[in-house]
């Protein structure tokens, strides 16, 4: 069962209270329930529908940046930074997010659409943004990877879109004895000398999302290969493809560096491999195997 409806959804995300205040109420299903909390909130957001194209008509004129890592167009604005999606109906942005400060919260304005009179179904995406702003700061990153807890061995597959990491969550979630934290965006957060692995509200194809954290203990890498083999990578090697897959607040240069610190961080304390594999069991045990070992 999920939740009952509220225009208020506070998620503890990597141990961040992230709180989304809408002008119409959220929904939230049984698979995010878990990350509802009513901790004080880290960061704030609020939602508001059909008001975008008044407030800013005409005024997003500076650009500094066309189609970033979510598809969206960046404008500088009164201090601040708006950033515009396109809508897929109509030439009018779908939805304009002013990005937070140290002084003002995040705010959201969405397109009328039809059928916005009713709850937010995926009110938890709302979160992504503010996640990005935070995160650095918390010695955090944000990932495109699939996130798995074997016992207490935190094991994090990152990869492009197509690299397996869906089909590596299904392996793991098979196996019977896992527990896979999410099959597409997953945290990383380094905390009084340890690095936490977390798993997010947001899933991939495959819907694997889970509320909890591990000791991060290896990264891997994944791609589909011919056959299935752990091969070590340089510490340069490594950072170059984890921060191709972090998810970077390029519109704060100190922000993008403490990401690239705790990316280097991360690779100079936990096993970094190239993982091409067949898409059986094998993979499995062949990892369990190096665990052992």
């Amino acid at each position: 069962m999920g939740l009952e409806p509220a225009r208020e959804l506070r998620l503890n995300i990597g141990d961040i209270t992230v709180s989304i205040v809408s002008d119409k109420e959220f929904i939230v299903d049984e698979l995010r329930a878990p990350f509802v909390t009513n901790k004080r909130p880290d960061v704030v957001g609020y939602v508001r529908h059909g008001l975008g194209s008044d407030v800013f008509a005409g005024q997003l004129t500076d650009m500094v940046m066309s189609g970033g890592h979510f598809g969206w167009d960046l404008y500088k604005w009164h201090g601040r930074y708006v950033a515009l999606y396109e809508g897929s109906e109509t030439s009018a942005p779908g939805a304009i997010v002013v990005l937070g400060s140290d002084s003002a919260p995040f705010e959201f304005y969405m397109r009328w659409q039809r059928g916005d009179q009713q709850p937010h179904s995926n009110g938890h995406y709302f979160h992504k943004a503010p996640m990005m702003e935070i995160l650095p700061e918390r010695h955090g990153v944000m990932l495109h990877a699939c996130g798995v807890a074997d016992g207490q061995r935190g094991m994090l597959f990152v990869g492009p879109s197509g690299a397996g990491k869906t089909t590596m969550a299904r392996l793991w979630s098979n196996s019977g004895e896992a527990s896979v934290l999410s099959d597409e965006y997953c945290i990383v957060r380094a905390i009084k000398g340890q690095l936490w692995l977390y798993g997010t509200p947001w899933v991939g194809r495959g819907g694997f999302c889970s509320f909890g954290k591990i000791p991060l203990e290896e990264v891997f890498f994944v791609e589909h290969g011919k056959e299935t083999e752990c091969v070590p990578v340089s510490e340069i090697e490594a950072i170059s493809r984890l921060m191709s897959q972090t998810f970077l607040p390029m519109w704060d240069k100190t922000k993008v560096q403490l990401v690239l610190d705790t990316c280097v961080n991360l690779v100079q304390s936990v096993s970094c491999c190239r993982l091409p594999f067949v898409p059986d069991e094998g993979v499995v045990q062949l990892l369990r195997r190096v665990q052992v070992a």
